[in-house]
């Protein structure tokens, strides 16, 4: 409400937010790579106690970033506001702050967060996402590849603990993220995007060198995990927008393919030895 009566004062502080957003990211990934470079001990505790005070600035930035988006409402965000300029670069800062507080390789341990805080960042991440999902609607189709790689933080922060394993990931963890991956996309209706669906894909990424865990979860038993897994695939299959239903079709027989050409040949003849027309042969 004060955004809309005040036009230009909404539109300042989102600016100003989404630049504190950005400076935020980069001071964190510029601590983490000297911590990674340094061969001392002291730069890793050093950029670990920074990484805690930038996650929490980012926490409480991310969070009025994505309040004041929806107060200002779709069209002032949109227009007067910049906001969809401004949302690439939010949710691109939190991303590349998210690589280092929620690295998932051994290389980038040097800013990591611990899980309750790591749980917590990516918590506030998820929340600003769906804030501006739920303000831009349709508009939110550009965002959604750097939108979705934010939800599957969730489950980097729920392996944290112990085996990061895509397996060994708390069924109750792996189904509530899928929820929120379900309802981001119900949230874009027809306008989602033609690339939506990769990150179901084998071979997909959700950011560079760090492959999308949800191919893997076909491997699950769980029918919580099963269920919403399937209920995504279908969402997407009898999606309004053909390119974007086609895109997974597509991907899924790609896969089959490749499976089953590194099966092999299978030898006819082989399958059929021992059956009733050697004994006769061996009769006459």
């Amino acid at each position: 409400t004060l955004g809309k009566a005040a036009e230009p004062f909404g539109s300042s502080v989102v600016a100003t937010l989404a630049r504190d957003i950005q400076g935020e990211a980069h001071r964190v990934s510029a601590a983490a790579e000297a911590a990674a470079d340094a061969s001392a001990a002291n730069g890793a505790a050093g950029a670990g106690k920074l990484s805690l005070v930038a996650a929490r600035r980012l926490e409480r930035l991310s969070e009025a970033y994505g309040a004041l988006a929806f107060g200002l409402g779709r069209d002032l965000f949109l227009g007067a506001a910049r906001g969809a300029d401004l949302t690439f670069a939010v949710l691109g800062g939190l991303l590349e702050a998210g690589a280092w507080l929620c690295p998932a390789s051994e290389a980038r341990q040097g800013a990591a967060l611990p899980a309750a805080d790591a749980a917590s960042f990516v918590a506030a991440a998820s929340d600003c996402v769906f804030m501006l999902a739920d303000t831009l609607r349709t508009a939110f189709a550009p965002h959604h590849a750097n939108g979705a790689a934010l939800l599957l933080l969730r489950l980097r922060t729920a392996a944290s603990g112990g085996n990061s394993s895509v397996e060994a990931l708390p069924s109750g963890s792996v189904a509530h993220t899928l929820g929120l991956l379900n309802r981001l996309m119900l949230a874009q209706g027809a306008a989602l995007p033609t690339a939506a669906p990769r990150h179901f894909l084998g071979g997909a990424e959700v950011a560079r060198g760090v492959p999308s865990p949800l191919p893997a979860l076909r491997l699950r038993s769980e029918p919580a995990v099963l269920s919403k897994l399937l209920a995504a695939h279908r969402h997407i299959l009898l999606h309004a927008s053909a390119p974007v239903s086609a895109a997974l079709h597509q991907g899924l027989l790609a896969e089959v393919r490749v499976l089953v050409a590194k099966l092999g040949p299978i030898d006819a003849g082989a399958s059929g030895s021992g059956g009733g027309g050697g004994g006769g042969r061996e009769g006459g």
